[in-house]
């Protein structure tokens, strides 16, 4: 069997290396097209591409496992980005859970107190009923029931305001998404007139409608906060439009922070039950 010459052997290094820098240019080109490079790599891969590979690279401080390197790094920091962004979602939603759980908790107190108030004003009207069906002498007595009667009537507007806060508080602890008003919803005005209703269904069912359609529309706050200071002796209104306030998060574009502030503050002497949402909302209040 003949020997291989040297120039032979000279000529088949040769024809390897030429192989080698075929696929080294190749791969360079492959992560030109696929990479976001920096405007001064950019040009340096163009150039590599362009001239003849991995000579050029090597010629000027590069090679291709610089290349590699570069675009680890930039697949690293896109992680990272994600991994911020899914920390703060967490973290959002650990916010949500407290609300929530708070939100639950205070909603139970309210329906011990309504039980509560229930039991006592139904013995008071069963008295009043058994002395309606008893004797002369009974009937007389009822002459003299008049104070009875306005504490019956304090405990039912009590359970009426009680039994209110627990159906907007049970929906404002509910999550809600901004969507679009489908037709047939109530228009804003109406909406936020349903939060002065006299019948608690109706509060419930206009915060959970604004919530959910009108809580980006700048108009919102300031004709809210017009409609409560027109009506000073609706708490139950007042303590609706405190409870909106306080879940608009972020308030609606163009909404005056200050003028929301001022309107929180001028109402918290009006009972504890308003003192305790205004509390809520200067809470939740940018600071400016």
């Amino acid at each position: 069997m003949r020997e291989i010459t040297e120039a032979e052997k000279e000529t088949l290094r040769f024809q390897r290396e030429v192989a080698e820098l075929k696929k080294l240019s190749l791969e360079t080109e492959q992560l030109a097209r696929t990479t976001a490079w920096p405007a001064r790599m950019a040009e340096l891969v163009k150039t590599v591409v362009t001239v003849g590979g991995g000579l050029i690279a090597l010629g000027i401080g590069y090679n291709l496992t610089d290349l590699k390197n570069e675009k680890l790094k930039q697949e690293v920091s896109k992680n990272e980005v994600t991994v911020k962004r899914l920390q703060a979602e967490q973290g959002k939603l650990a916010t949500l859970n407290a609300q929530y759980l708070a939100a639950i908790t205070s909603a139970r107190r309210k329906v011990q107190a309504v039980t509560k108030q229930t039991e006592l004003a139904t013995q008071r009207l069963d008295s009043l009923a058994q002395l309606a069906a008893g004797s002369p002498e009974d009937h007389a007595k009822l002459a003299t029931v008049g104070p009875q009667l306005q504490q019956l009537r304090q405990s039912f507007l009590a359970i009426d305001q009680h039994a209110g806060d627990v159906t907007v508080d049970l929906q404002a602890a509910k999550p809600t998404a901004p969507q679009v008003a489908p037709a047939g919803v109530a228009p804003l005005a109406s909406q936020i007139e349903g939060l002065f209703a006299r019948t608690a269904s109706r509060r419930g069912a206009a915060y959970q409608a604004l919530m959910s359609y009108y809580a980006t529309d700048p108009t919102l706050v300031p004709t809210l906060i017009k409609r409560a200071e027109a009506e000073p002796s609706n708490l139950n209104g007042l303590y609706n439009t405190l409870v909106v306030l306080a879940h608009l998060s972020p308030l609606p574009p163009g909404t005056d922070v200050e003028a929301v502030r001022a309107f929180a503050q001028a109402n918290r002497g009006k009972g504890s039950r308003i003192k305790e949402r205004v509390d809520k909302l200067l809470e939740r209040l940018p600071r400016q």
